[in-house]
């Protein structure tokens, strides 16, 4: 009866030890699976996922948070909120950016196209920014990371507290030991750490900086742009929820990653400040190209009053000399003598009283002038 007895009960133990050993496996599989998916960062719209085979991979999301928010994209379509339309891109494979808050305008204006347009399109620069989910994101990593990969550190021990842990992982970052460790320290402390948010390596090693950056932000409380091991400790607790900040503009705020235009340039709003590009605006080239214009139009404009002024000098010089020649024309030769009747013409009828008068005037002035002739003569 006891052997019996005995045997029921090595079996039952064998039995519940079956039991915990098979959910141990099972939750050690659910935790490496969530391991897996804790080291993994998924672009907007898409969630990391443990396949059958236990690999994670980012995938589209099934579904979104029932926000209504609307938005425009800049595939002119509508989204009732920003998790829509970045899911649509990750189901279509098209890059979707916010155009604009609120649903999209039914007008559709055609437009010919140019040169200018064309230019333009090649031109676009799209600003290259830390959002505050990849902050968020980022920070979450590093976390992981560190408590990952602790042991494989030369420093750890056993024994360490996990006080003992942060402040060595801290004296390790802080290179030039100043117990602080700013942006540069902390960058160069985390450079192990996956970083793939973005489609090019280079783009994601310049906003993964960006991104270290907004991190040291969000944790520094006297604004000195550098963490001492107090404010360190903050950072690295997963607890620790970073503030939202809202960009300002003409009196109203915007959330993180809203987009609008200043003159030509595109502008986001990333991490409560607004980054633009830094293109040259298209009108202010015409101004000048208008500006030149106008310059040469008055250079012009100067030539042909000159020419018309000299013109008109030359014209009234040809006046002058014209009217000085009908002077000459209309008036006789002081030199020349005026002709005199002979005493012996006897047909010449009696003029007037006045006309005789006149002609023995002009007989007395002539008088003289034969005198001086005489007198030239003599000499002579």
């Amino acid at each position: 009866m006891l052997r019996i007895f005995a045997l029921v009960s090595l079996y039952c133990l064998l039995f519940h030890a079956t039991l915990a050993s098979n959910s141990e496996e099972n939750a050690l599989d659910m935790s490496l699976g969530e391991d897996e998916c804790s080291m993994m960062v998924c672009r907007a719209g898409r969630e990391c996922k443990v396949g059958a085979d236990g690999e994670a991979a980012c995938a589209c999301l099934a579904t979104c948070p029932d926000h209504f928010v609307p938005v425009c994209g800049s595939n002119n379509q509508s989204y009732d909120n920003f998790c829509l339309m970045h899911r649509d891109a990750c189901l279509t494979g098209v890059h979707i950016s916010l155009k604009k808050k609120g649903y999209c305008s039914n007008k559709s204006i055609k437009k010919k196209s140019s040169k200018k347009d064309k230019v333009k399109d090649e031109n676009h620069f799209e600003p290259v920014v830390c959002f505050q989910w990849e902050r968020d994101a980022l920070r979450r990593q590093i976390i992981n990371y560190f408590r990952h990969h602790t042991a494989d550190q030369s420093w750890y021990r056993p024994d360490l507290k996990s006080y003992e842990k942060q402040f060595a992982r801290f004296f390790m970052c802080d290179t030039t030991k100043d117990n602080f460790v700013d942006a540069n320290e902390l960058a160069a402390c985390v450079t192990e750490v996956p970083f793939a948010l973005r489609t090019t390596a280079a783009t994601n090693e310049l906003v993964k900086v960006l991104c270290v950056d907004a991190i040291i932000d969000s944790a520094d409380t006297n604004s000195d742009w550098r963490l001492d091991f107090e404010e360190y400790k903050t950072l690295m607790d997963s607890s620790f929820q970073p503030k939202e900040k809202l960009c300002s503009l003409e009196g109203k705020k915007y959330e993180d990653g809203s987009q609008t235009k200043v003159d030509c340039n595109d502008c986001v709003c990333a991490c409560g400040s607004w980054v633009c590009s830094s293109k040259k605006c298209d009108e202010e080239l015409n101004e000048i190209d208008d500006l030149d214009d106008d310059e040469d139009l008055d250079d012009e404009l100067d030539e042909a009053e000159d020419q018309s002024e000299d013109s008109s000098k030359d014209e009234v010089k040809i006046l002058k000399i014209e009217e000085d020649i009908d002077l000459k024309i209309d008036d006789p030769d002081e030199d020349q003598p005026p002709k005199i009747n002979s005493d012996d013409d006897d047909d010449m009828d009696d003029e007037d009283d006045e006309e005789d008068d006149e002609e023995d005037d002009e007989e007395i002035d002539v008088e003289p002038i034969k005198k001086s002739k005489n007198k030239k003569k003599k000499f002579t």
